[in-house]
């Protein structure tokens, strides 16, 4: 149901117009001209309309209020419909739903549903299918009663569309046509790009296959020969691990001699020390027995002492055995004892030479074991001396044929690096001119490359620039199109400012007036003088009211001259505020008061000349930020005080309070002026925008100009350039040929080279080692003849010092024998005595007491005698254990330094051994180093030819069995040259150039997929339209025939299709039969009949779908008053299904309404609306 209609500056509708509408029907009359008919145009200008014909215009800003006489222009129009939808009517979850259309003079248009911004097409949506709209069955307006009838078909068809519950679909099915119509534009632009594509497509496939193809064989050769280059450094590597192994092996066994030849050393040197130990324990037993002898002489010469003293008393007591043998008579006891003692001492003579003869035998054994050693080491160094010297023979003749050989070498290699270094000299020259060429080559091709890829960076670049040109006419359109509204909006805001168009028309007139009259004396009115901050816009607003149209002038003649002349014109009253006649009152000042922002006229602004003005306006004004705020103020300032809110709401001290919604709070003067300030800084931004924008659309222009022109001179280049490539090809062709042949042959030169570099190398380092041993053996040489010299010189003395301890050894000997002879006859002798003596025995009775004392004597002698003998018997046995020992250490000794001799030609041995071991592992690293050699020659070539490490070569490694030979190689490298040049840059091109086509076509697809289906919506859409449409005319057509008989009283009429296989484009046949007569041609009915044939129409479409609200403007004109009555009561039928605005100038109408509006103009050209209720007449 339709709530509430509001306009302002609509036709004739200047002022604020607010009309309610109840449910039922509502009348609204008033005389011709009174604008009544306006109201139905606005309900169609709100709803949509966009037909200048339609709303009566010649243009649309003709709807907008045009002035009168006396009131100036409004510069917009607006108008607004409030809807309660609480029965979910329209398709919006709002209870209510309120549109509003606002347009001003510039042009500009705007729509709102319930106060937020959207399309037209939102609108048209909104109501589409609820029988309310432009082509909708809700307003039959002047005219349109009969359009039911006319000859126009498609007029006729929008109203039985709508009415059939299919204007939704048909929207659906324009916007997918549309939709379709575009996609049809976008294939056609598509297909045209596609075809521009594959000119270029097919040509680098072409390339990229061959490209590929390159790749793939280059790809295969870079594989086999890699592998290849493996497989004999994997030879060299396993060749090299096997001789490592052998070498380690020997190393091995070397090492193991080595450590037994240290172990035998070790051994030998603990033997020398232990040798060194058993010669020092000689020599000490040697030092102890010398020691022991020269003690064993001491004792010997004391013994003789005290024998001597002994032989003395002896002899003294022999004188007395002797007396007593003389007085016995026998002499023979002193022989005895003489004898005896001359046998003692032939004993001890006897053990003395002993003794030294057993040392110098001892010592010619120890002379003779050292004589014997050095004439071994004589043999030995003369046998060293001997092999040496062969060795040294031998070692010259291979010196002096090792240099033979080294020359013969030398002179091959001289030979091999001329002819060298002439095939270098040819395949460099060639190799340079190659090399040129190539370059030359690859000079066209970079500049090909370039070129193509300067060519497609320029197409990609024309084609961004043509996006982006696209795209800034776009936003020229925008911009322009926004600065047309905001302009519009300047223009009707200085259009409202300078005019006071908010202002009553008296105070207007009044400054009007005085402008063109140039009247200094009027300064303007109160909104003119002041300018305030925005944020107290609304409540400097609110506060003075209507008094902001004060107008402020100098003295109280010039008011009183203004309203004389408002008097005699009659137009109307105006406040005046002279200067000269205002009695200020003082700005009412408050210390700081909680809930205050402070006084209003500290935020106004105003030129000290009108200060008085404002300040007997709003001397006692203060403003509050909200009403909380001005609540905690209220009890502190004085009676007669105002607090204004910054939302506009006002209390007045000890008085009244004003406020509501902001939204009803009309804008004023003051509002309009912010708004103009901020719309001219933002037309002057959306110039600056523009300005900016025309020259880069300027220069995007001129560039894509020039960019043409350089693909049309790039082009050119490219034809030049790949004539010149393909004459360059056929060149490094022939070159090449010739490189490969001088190339083998410095291969084999090089080969043959690397031979006879090896033998002289082996060669020099024979003949190195060879000198080297040469040197060493003759150094040896020398060494051992010195060794030898010395040794001679050593033996003469041995010989020497040996024979004449021989000699002093047999003279020892001698005088042995000679004692032990002399002892013999002595012990005889004594043996003889013997008898003698003890027969003597009997004189010592008697000369007792003297031999007594004698006797003494000779005790206390043979006691020292006696311990002298006991320790020389402890030294004798000292020095026989010292000479065993002697003897036993000579014996260790001997024994010892036979061992030693073992140790030293066991280490001679295996230091041979070791030597023959150097060779040989001497060999093994030379060949290890020969193949090293070749393995880091391989891998320099593989580095050098594939620029690739021997790891990353790995990853190339394949299984080429038969593919290994040199014949598939050459034929490999036949089949890359067979290809002749390649754009090896083609490959990338193409993907980029096919992934393109391809997702062109993809688009394409895609798109007439698309058009298929939106082909397949219109369809659908055409099924379910005519199917709908087909149904909804039916029940018309059996509504029609009923309201038709009726309203006629009887007769016949039907709704019928022209053609029932395409209802969407058949014609809508009307056929009327009134009572009484024959069926006859629409057009030969009266006005009469045929508006109520047409009446009968719109009913029967009520009846089938009722509309929430139907404005019928003036449709019952032509029927009389019989007619009038039957349509009144059915109109009164329907009431109940819908809302009726009814504009009429029939009685019988006005009688069943529930509301009647008056529309009159009491000023003239303004329309104005009154109001009555008639709910409680009764109108049966």
């Amino acid at each position: 149901m339709l709530k509430n209609v509001e306009i302002k500056g609509f036709k004739s509708f200047a002022d604020q117009t607010s009309v309610n509408f109840d449910d039922g029907i509502t009348c609204i009359v008033g005389p011709n001209g009174s604008g009544k008919s306006n109201i139905t145009d606005a309900f169609r200008w709100v709803l949509g309309e966009q037909r200048q014909k339609t709303l009566r215009a010649g243009k649309m800003s003709d709807v907008i209020f045009n002035g009168t006489t006396k009131r100036e222009p409004l510069s917009y129009a607006k108008v607004s419909l409030t809807f309660d939808n609480t029965k979910g009517y329209l398709p919006i979850e709002y209870s209510d739903v309120k549109v509003t259309r606002k347009l001003y003079r510039s042009g500009e248009s705007s729509y709102e549903i319930n106060g937020n911004s959207c399309r037209l097409k939102d609108v048209k949506n909104l109501f589409a299918d609820t029988g309310i709209g432009v082509e909708g069955y809700s307003i039959i307006g002047q005219g349109r009663i009969e359009k039911l009838l006319s000859s126009d078909k498609a007029d006729r068809r929008l109203i039985f569309e709508e009415a059939s519950g299919i204007a939704k679909l048909r929207i659906k099915k324009e916007d997918a046509e549309r939709k379709l119509d575009r996609a049809k534009i976008n294939i056609e632009r598509i297909e045209d790009i596609i075809n521009e594509l594959e000119e270029r497509v097919e040509p680098l496939r072409i390339q990229m296959e061959d490209a590929k193809l390159y790749n793939k064989l280059n790809k295969e050769l870079k594989e086999i020969e890699i592998t290849m280059f493996l497989s004999d450094i994997d030879t060299f590597t396993n060749k090299i691990v096997n001789y490592e192994n052998d070498l380690e092996k020997i190393y091995k066994d070397s090492e193991f001699k080595i450590n037994n030849i240290l172990s035998l050393k070790q051994e030998f040197s603990n033997l020398k020390v232990k040798l060194d130990d058993l010669n020092s324990e000689r020599e000490e037993i040697d030092f102890n027995l010398t020691k022991n002898r020269e003690t064993d002489y001491k004792l010997s010469s004391n013994i003789e002492k005290e024998k001597e003293k002994l032989s003395f008393y002896n002899e003294k007591k022999a004188d007395l055995i002797l007396e007593l043998d003389l007085l016995e008579k026998n002499l023979d006891f002193d022989v005895k004892k003489n004898l005896e003692l001359e046998i003692k001492r032939l004993k001890e003579d006897y053990d003395k030479t002993n003794l030294l003869f057993e040392s110098a035998k001892s010592d010619i054994d120890y002379q003779n074991f050292n004589l014997t050693e050095k004439y071994e080491k004589l043999a030995l160094s003369k046998a060293d001396l001997r092999n040496k010297e062969n060795n040294v023979s031998n070692l010259k003749i291979d010196i002096t044929k090792l240099s033979a050989k080294k020359e013969s070498i030398n002179i091959t290699l001289g030979r091999l690096n001329e002819e060298l270094k002439n095939y270098l000299n040819s395949s460099k020259k060639n190799t340079e001119d190659l090399k040129l060429k190539t370059d030359e080559k690859s000079e066209f091709d970079k500049k090909l490359d370039t070129e193509n890829k300067n060519k497609l960076d320029l197409e990609m670049v024309i084609a961004d620039k043509e996006t982006l040109l696209s795209n800034v006419t776009n936003s020229i359109y925008d911009i322009n199109l926004e600065k047309q509204k905001v302009k519009a909006t300047i223009n009707t805001l200085q259009y409202n400012i300078d005019n006071h168009s908010v202002f009553v028309s008296a105070s207007k007139d009044v400054l009007l007036l005085a402008r063109e009259n140039n009247d200094k004396n009027i300064y303007g009115s109160i909104a003119d003088i002041i300018d305030v901050d925005f944020k107290y816009i609304l409540a400097v607003e609110q506060i003075l009211g209507t008094r902001i149209e004060n107008i402020v002038c100098k003295n109280y003649d010039d008011a009183k001259k203004y309203i004389e002349i408002l008097k005699n014109k009659k137009m109307g009253r105006a406040t005046f505020m002279p200067l000269d006649n205002l009695k200020v009152k003082d700005k009412i000042e408050v210390s700081e008061i909680k809930g205050l922002n402070g006084h209003i006229l500290d935020f106004i602004k105003v030129d000290d000349e009108y200060e008085s003005a404002i300040r007997y306006l709003l001397y006692n004004v203060f403003v509050s930020e909200n009403m909380t705020d001005a609540k905690n103020a209220i009890d502190k300032l004085p009676l007669g005080s105002k607090i204004v809110t910054v939302d506009g709401e006002v209390i007045n001290i000890g008085g009244s309070i004003s406020g509501g919604h902001k939204n009803n709070l009309k804008s004023g003067i003051l509002s309009d002026k912010n708004n103009l300030s901020n719309y001219k800084k933002e037309l002057e931004s959306l110039n600056i925008k523009l300005s900016s924008l025309e020259t880069q659309k300027k220069n995007i222009t001129d560039n894509i100009k020039a960019i043409n022109s350089d693909i049309i001179i790039i082009k050119e280049k490219i034809d030049d350039y790949i004539r010149s490539v393909h004459k360059i090809e056929i060149e490094i062709d022939a070159k090449r040929n010739l490189i490969s042949n001088e190339y083998k042959a410095i291969e084999d030169i090089k080969e043959n080279l690397e031979i006879q570099n090896k033998d002289l190398s082996d060669v020099g380092v024979l003949f190195d080692n060879a000198n080297s041993e040469l040197k060493l053996d003759e150094i040896e040489i020398n060494k051992l003849l010195s060794i030898i010299d010395i040794l001679d010189n050593e033996l003469g003395e041995s010989n020497k010092k040996l024979n004449k301890r021989i000699e002093e050894n047999r003279a020892i000997e001698n005088e042995l024998l000679e004692i032990k002879y002399e002892l013999e006859n002595k012990n005889r002798e004594y043996e003889d005595k013997n008898n003698l003596i003890s027969e003597r025995e009997k004189r010592k009775e008697i000369l007792a007491d003297d031999i007594n004392k004698i006797k003494e004597n000779i005790l206390i002698i043979n006691s020292v005698i006696s311990e002298s003998e006991e320790e020389k018997k402890s030294i004798l046995d000292s020095l026989k254990s010292l000479t065993l020992s002697l003897n036993d250490i000579d014996f260790k000794i001997n024994d010892l330094k036979a061992k030693i001799q073992n140790v030293s030609n066991d280490i001679k041995q295996s230091e041979n051994e070791v030597a023959d071991m150097k060779d040989v592992i001497y060999d093994f690293k030379l060949k290890i180093a020969r193949f090293e050699t070749k393995k880091e020659e391989m891998i320099k070539q593989i580095w050098e030819t594939y620029n690739m490490s021997l790891l990353e070569a790995d990853e190339f490694k394949v299984d080429t069995g038969v593919k290994a030979s040199k014949s598939y190689r050459e034929e490999l490298k036949a089949k890359i040259a067979s290809l002749g040049s390649i754009n090896t840059l083609a490959i990338e091109e193409y993907e980029k150039v096919n992934e393109r086509y391809e997702f062109l076509n993809t688009q394409k697809k895609d798109l007439i997929d698309t058009h298929k289906k939106l082909t397949n919506i219109v369809l659908d859409l055409n099924k379910d339209m005519s199917e709908k449409f087909i149904v909804g005319m039916k029940s018309i057509n059996k509504n029609f025939a009923s309201s038709f008989s009726g309203l006629f009283r009887g007769g016949s009429a039907s709704i019928e299709l022209s053609d029932y296989d395409n209802v969407l484009d058949a014609e809508i046949l009307i056929n009327a039969q009134p009572p009484g007569k024959k069926l006859q041609s629409l057009e030969l009915l009266s006005g009469g009949e045929k508006a109520l044939t047409a009446i009968a129409i719109l009913f029967a479409i009520l009846k089938d779908k009722p509309s929430p609200f139907c404005i019928l403007d003036e449709i019952e004109a032509a029927l009389d008053d019989n007619n009038i009555y039957l349509f009144s009561s059915y109109l009164k039928d329907f009431a109940n299904e819908s809302q009726f605005i009814v504009i009429t100038h029939r009685k019988a109408t006005m009688e069943i309404a529930k509301s009647l509006f008056g529309v009159t103009m009491k000023e003239k050209g303004i329309s104005s609306i009154f109001s009555m209720s008639l709910e409680n007449l009764a109108y049966n």
